[in-house]
């Protein structure tokens, strides 16, 4: 039996309701599960989590693994003090002694997490030292990174068929000194620099491995160049085993999606209690404060927008935390669902175009969606796309029934992230609905990239953070014509942004796979999002605000008349930052003025 070690503190858990529990939202930050699966599969060897500490357990285990214990106010943990007691050393060290194997995996800056894994590995011959390794990025060499792939050299058995590692924000280690005879210790893996990231020692009958980075074998990572079979190395030297050959591409664990939310699939939101649902109470005094008395936003919309950035502030705060925390911190479906929003008491029929409908009598919808989208960042628009309005219809146009754009209804508008070729895409996309269609059969899809990624083999990560797609340009960016659409956009990669929260951008019909792997790729996730959505049937006065990175959505075909009673979405898209695209604003204000050449 392999023993973790979850007694002391530890940042890392075979369990999964317990990576739940003290993770909220980010339990892949602190989930080993999947090595529990990994070592039966290729190892033959079950495991356990030692949750109160045992000598007996110990003393009978193949080997021993302590990940990252921290204390738990610097760290979230498994629990238990993240200090080693003398007798808990002396134990573990005459269990290596005696033959045991035990692996111990640090993390950068040793001293902040306030443990003392250091007088463990100590007399074993280790020591993780405080600090943080920095490498030359590839493709700026004056500026240093923290995540780095490593070419590995060296002729320890370890390193077996071990070509490259990804590092990430890991510490350095030395080989301790003064330790008694009986102790022989070697660097396995360092850095071009010297800086040593993996150590062993021999001790008595015994093996010892000690690594700086916690995050090698994580979700996130383990997939990443031979991340997985270093691990595999590690554990039969630890064993006294001979390393076997390992196909990398045939290891089980690697060829299955595994994640840590177990998530609804193809239901109805609403039906699923959550964080993402929110039903609005307000009282008349408090509305007509909120409303009363904005300009036209049609005829001043700076100064609207400005005062309903004020006024978001009036609305009951239990709304404004929603809202708050939805952007900061985002959840598990990468929307949140807003009910009992009042609109206009009267509304003029549904526009049968995209031009704003400015004979309004009120504008209490434009400032639902104005208080929001000041709350989120700021509303923008585009110069190419809707005539670079901000507050934007959503309903169907004749003439773009089978179109892939939001004025079709007589096709499946399939799965995309908004703007996905574009290089300021919005960070989310707000929908407030003013009619429903006339059968109430118009379901918005969303899939999360948390959920995506929960059924995508962990190999394919790698794949997908790469720019190996080509996005098409849009059919309301300009573009005609499906080769037109196809060609001519830029090359993206699918994932963006950190390795545990990535963003995603996809789009079924315009992101091209460039060649045979992000073929497969593109093709699993597709497949994905099929079998893992969930949706929404929008009523009138609901809003569905959707991050743009860490979820897509579509839509579903619907029967429109045509006579002025309709579905009728308002639309608006906002950028947490657009200081950021000065250059692409037109005269500083909130228009992007990126233009698209289709030669």
């Amino acid at each position: 039996m392999i023993v973790f070690e979850e007694s002391h503190g530890e940042t890392w858990t075979i369990r999964r309701d317990l990576a739940l529990r003290i993770a909220g939202t980010r339990p892949e930050n602190y989930y080993y599960g999947h090595l529990a699966e990994l070592f039966r599969e290729e190892l033959g060897l079950g495991s356990t989590a030692m949750v109160n500490w045992n000598a007996e357990t110990i003393k009978n285990a193949k080997f021993v693994i302590i990940a990252h214990p921290a204390r738990g106010s610097v760290e979230p943990n498994v629990g238990g003090e993240s200090i080693f007691s003398d007798v808990e050393i002396a134990c573990l060290v005459e269990y290596v002694r005696n033959g045991g194997g035990l692996l111990v995996i640090g993390e950068y800056n040793i001293d902040m997490w306030e443990s003392n894994i250091n007088g463990v590995v100590r007399p074993l011959g280790l020591q993780f030292n405080n600090d943080s390794i920095a490498r030359p990025r590839p493709d700026l060499e004056s500026v240093q990174t923290r995540h780095f792939p490593l070419v590995v050299s060296s002729q320890h058995a370890i390193c077996d068929d071990v070509f490259e590692i990804t590092y990430h924000r890991g510490c350095s280690l030395s080989l301790a000194q003064d330790i008694d005879s009986g102790v022989v210790s070697r660097t396995v893996i360092s850095t071009p620099e010297g800086e040593c990231v993996c150590a062993a020692s021999t001790v008595g009958k015994g093996r010892v491995v000690a690594i700086g980075d916690s995050d090698l074998f994580s979700l996130a990572y383990i997939g990443q160049s031979d991340n997985v079979r270093l691990l595999l190395n590690i554990a039969n030297w630890l064993l006294q085993r001979p390393n076997r050959d390992v196909d990398k591409g045939k290891i089980a664990v690697l060829q299955r999606g595994s994640g840590v939310w177990n998530f609804p699939k193809g239901r109805d939101l609403r039906e699923i209690p959550g964080n993402h649902l929110f039903g609005l109470e307000i009282d008349k005094p408090a509305f007509d404060r909120a409303v009363g008395g904005l300009p036209n936003p049609y005829e001043a919309r700076e100064e609207f927008l400005r005062e309903c950035e004020f006024r978001f502030h009036t609305l009951p705060e239990k709304f404004r935390r929603a809202v708050i925390d939805f952007k900061r911190n985002g959840n598990g479906f990468g929307i949140l669902h807003i009910m009992g929003l009042p609109l206009d008491p009267v509304l003029p029929p549904t526009p049968g175009n995209k031009i704003p409908p400015r004979q309004k009598a009120t504008f209490w919808s434009e400032t639902w969606l104005g208080m929001v989208g000041q709350a989120l960042g700021d509303p923008i628009g585009y110069s190419v796309h809707h005539d670079g309005e901000i507050f934007q219809n959503v309903c169907p146009i004749a003439s773009e029934e089978r179109e892939p754009s939001a004025g079709s209804s007589k096709i499946f508008l399939e799965w995309h992230t908004e703007q996905v070729f574009h290089p300021e895409l919005p960070d989310f996309v707000v929908l407030l609905c003013l009619r429903s269609d006339h059968e109430q059969s118009a379901m918005t899809a969303v899939a999360s990239v948390a959920n995506v990624l929960a059924h995508v083999p962990i190999s394919l990560r790698q794949i997908l953070f790469q720019p190996r797609y080509r996005a098409g340009i849009d059919y309301s960016f300009g573009a005609t014509g499906k080769s037109q659409r196809a060609i001519g956009g830029p090359k993206v990669p699918l994932l963006y942004g950190g390795g545990y929260d990535p963003f995603m951008k996809f789009d079924l019909e315009q992101t091209q796979p460039m060649d045979r792997d992000s073929a497969r790729a593109f093709t699993l996730v597709k497949e994905t999002v099929k079998q893992v959505y969930n949706y929404v049937k929008l009523n009138p006065g609901e809003m569905l605000i959707i991050d743009n990175r860490r979820s897509i959505h579509a839509r579903s075909i619907f029967n429109p008349r045509y006579d002025g009673t309709d579905r009728w979405l308002q639309r608006i898209y906002a950028r947490r930052d657009v200081a950021s695209m000065d250059e692409e604003r037109y005269r500083n204000e909130r228009i992007i003025d990126t233009t698209f050449s289709f030669a």
